[in-house]
């Protein structure tokens, strides 16, 4: 291989069977080996990655495994390549309780999914999926829909503090952001995005709000239609998006940090939700969330919003929301955990039908990026669900 000759910049070289012509940069990195760690059924439970594994490709060379990634390094410019060569059950990436898990990843569709009530334009669906502002935990992955199928990979880059300088130790130390490291993530997950080709009056969906006790957030919100499980579009991890004629009649509160199922529908002796009445009082929600026109709990102000029939829109205006607040019963009082706002959405307004249109195309949903959800990696330490889907 012939050295780079900088001094003279118009020259050819041949750089690994690589034509380069007219280079203008100060430096070209490369390295003349690229070290492979496998992950395998025997150290996929718990693989440490510290600054000598920097530049090495992690492949995973068996199929099926419960992922545990620990970045345990806190120099600047280490850097791993994590690639998915096999499905896998779940994948957990950890690092150093002060530093935090920043960037974004790209979730694509696994196209080669037979999908018959979804939406169609397969290659069409992709999400970008970020961490919040302040950065992440984890990242968590639980279920290889979520983004685990073969084809997927992640780049790390431990990146310091804001000033890109090396966290120093914490010890009376006003300025916190000088000791609070960053990982910076990117890359590309294949999962299933389950949309629904079309939204159709229902009278049995269940839908399961999945929340953290102590931070008093709502993470996730899923929907069961016919089999088939969404993501409910969530705003500030405590606000929800419902649809019109459709049947909420069964619902349940899931711990996150444990799995527990703390409300099934009824109330119990710890845990119970209510909605809001028209006389600003509260109800127990259980067989009341029936947003079905004709079928709306008297005690709830829900209009429908758009005329099917003549394809126009009502003219009044939208206060179709239902207060609620999740309470958990502390010695005999109720203690609310949580409480935020349903928006119920008329599926209708997005004229969305059954039938086929004259060209013989179904009127399908356009803007599902309003209307749903994802799962989001970027997570919490105490997140350890263990299915969603």
């Amino acid at each position: 291989m012939n050295k780079l000759d900088n001094t003279n910049i118009n020259q050819d070289e041949e750089f690994n069977n690589l034509q380069v012509n007219k280079i203008k940069t100060d430096k070209l990195e490369y390295s003349y080996k690229n070290d492979i760690i496998y992950i395998t059924n025997i150290n996929c439970k718990y693989l440490i990655l510290n600054e000598n594994n920097s530049d090495n490709l992690i492949i995973t060379k068996d199929k099926n495994m419960d992922i545990n990634i620990n970045l345990n390094t806190r120099i600047i410019g280490t850097k791993y390549k994590i690639l998915f060569t096999e499905i896998q059950k779940s994948l957990k990436i950890t690092c150093n309780i002060n530093d935090k898990i920043i960037g974004s990843y790209k979730l694509h569709n696994n196209s080669n999914i037979v999908e018959l009530s979804e939406k169609e334009n397969k290659l069409r669906k992709q999400l970008n999926i970020k961490c919040i502002e302040e950065g992440n935990e984890i990242i968590y992955i639980p279920h290889y829909d979520l983004g685990l199928y073969n084809g997927g990979i992640l780049e790390l880059l431990y990146i310091g503090t804001n000033y890109n300088n090396t966290p120093e130790i914490k010890l009376n130390q006003l300025d916190t952001t000088k000791y609070k490291g960053q990982w910076l993530l990117n890359g590309s997950l294949v999962g299933y995005i389950n949309i629904p080709r079309l939204l159709n009056s229902n009278n049995n969906i269940g839908l399961k709000i999945y929340i953290h006790k102590t931070d008093k957030k709502i993470y996730y919100v899923t929907s069961t239609i016919e089999n088939h499980i969404y993501f409910n579009k969530l705003y500030n991890n405590k606000h929800i998006l419902l649809f019109m004629n459709m049947n909420y009649n069964k619902i349940e509160i899931i711990d996150i940090t444990n799995n527990e199922v703390l409300y099934n529908n009824i109330e119990n002796d710890n845990y119970n939700m209510k909605i809001k009445k028209k006389d600003n009082t509260f109800m127990n929600i259980e067989n009341k969330l029936n947003l079905k026109t004709g079928e709306i709990d008297s005690n709830l102000s829900i209009e429908t919003l758009y005329n099917i029939d003549a394809k126009t829109v009502n003219n009044i205006i939208n206060y179709n929301i239902i207060e609620f607040k999740i309470i958990e019963k502390i010695s005999g009082s109720d203690t609310i955990l949580i409480d935020g706002y349903m928006n119920i959405t008329d599926i209708n307004g997005y004229y969305n039908k059954t039938s086929y249109s004259s060209n013989n195309t179904v009127n399908e949903i356009n803007c599902e990026n309003i209307l749903f959800d994802t799962y989001n990696g970027f997570s919490i330490k105490d997140n350890k669900l263990n299915y969603i889907i």
